[in-house]
């Protein structure tokens, strides 16, 4: 083969393996070489997975932070693979980086190439994936799902979310929104962490790792008085320092308890008197059946109840609508009907979307 022809087999070598390059990594690095062609392979659980050879180089002569010097021999290459972000899950992308080492003649220290814009030192994955995982961390996805997305591991997903969530990540908001929503979610080593997001565009505004009062006030003093005091409302359960921090932090709040936790309050209540009740009759007797067979029933709201046809029901050896098995239970305890008239009074919470805390405190006055 002449020179002509060699260097023509070169030339379309290389444009193949930028465009290569172009479609799969887009990556753009200064020590980066690319100059072997990619190779398709199984790997593990998948069929084909791209293999990119490549090296990253020392873009200068590197100096010592030891000693200063610059009298450096070069000696081989190390060879971490990196995991990389791919269009298609099933058909991931690894760079089978060489890094060029460096010893210095003078001290004797090594070094190998790095780049920070590729990858942090000791980095398994571009940082490419880390911004990816990131970005889907903020969505309605969960952390097996977006592991599955990347081709990493679940634990690798939570130690990006660890590294990227910190208190000063969130300082750099210029404002509050309006409306916001307290609650507490479990986090690496199932640890409950302070969360607070917008409640009107579902958008995350803080991830605390812990969610002590300290930790949430002192995280809302980095913003100013004014910021603070254009928050209207705040939703959240009914831990009582949440209350309490919200209060002292946001001025002009109104604080709202999410119908949720009330109604599970309420039936939660309920259901222990019934209990009780229940505990009076022997086991296999019918009214120890009706309080225990059909519980369900006396958490409904009435109107919703049967009562124009009868089914037979087995625990209780006769046919019986739905209402008639309320009516007829509640008849053998006068207070467990107190319980469920107070029930049925605080029902109209099941179709509202929150509850103040002014109309909890008179709810909680007339109960």
């Amino acid at each position: 083969m002449n020179f002509e022809n060699y260097y023509n087999t070169l030339s379309s070598h290389q444009d193949e393996i930028n465009q290569i390059n172009h479609l799969y990594l887009n990556i753009t690095s200064k020590g980066l070489i690319m100059d072997e062609m990619p190779h398709v392979e199984p790997y593990k659980k998948f069929d084909r997975a791209l293999f990119v050879p490549a090296k990253l180089k020392f873009p200068q002569r590197p100096t010592c932070i030891f000693c200063g010097s610059k009298a450096v021999e070069y000696h081989g290459y190390t060879p971490p693979t990196l995991k990389h972000i791919a269009a298609n899950p099933s058909f991931p992308v690894f760079i089978e980086l060489k890094k060029h080492r460096a010893k210095f003649l003078t001290c004797g220290h090594c070094f190998q190439a790095e780049d920070a814009d590729l990858a942090p030192k000791y980095a398994q994955k571009t940082n490419q994936v880390t911004q990816k995982i990131i970005s889907e961390l903020l969505t309605l996805t969960t952390m097996k799902d977006i592991a599955n997305h990347n081709n990493v591991s679940p634990s690798t997903v939570v130690n990006v979310l660890n590294e990227s969530v910190t208190l000063s990540s969130f300082t750099l908001h210029d404002s509050l929104p309006e409306h916001l929503c307290f609650d507490e979610v479990r986090t690496n080593d199932n640890q409950l962490s302070f969360i607070c997001i917008d409640a009107v565009k579902h958008t995350l505004v803080a991830l605390l790792p812990r969610k002590s009062s300290y930790d949430i006030e002192k995280f809302f003093n980095g913003f100013s008085l004014n910021q603070r005091a254009r928050v209207k409302t705040v939703t959240t359960d009914l831990n009582a320092y949440y209350v309490s921090v919200a209060e002292r932090l946001f001025p002009n709040t109104e604080i709202i308890i999410d119908r949720f936790h009330i109604i599970k309050m309420i039936n939660q209540a309920f259901n222990h008197e019934r209990v009780k009740k229940m505990k009076l009759f022997t086991k296999p007797s019918v009214e120890y059946n009706l309080f225990k067979c059909h519980w369900r029933l006396f958490l409904l709201d009435p109107a919703k109840l049967d009562n124009e046809h009868p089914r037979y029901r087995r625990q209780l050896k006769r046919s019986m609508t739905d209402a008639q098995i309320v009516s007829g239970a509640l008849e053998l305890s006068e207070e467990l009907l107190l319980s469920h008239n107070v029930i049925q009074r605080l029902s109209g919470l099941r179709n509202t979307g929150a509850l103040t805390l002014k109309t909890l405190r008179i709810s909680t006055i007339i109960t």
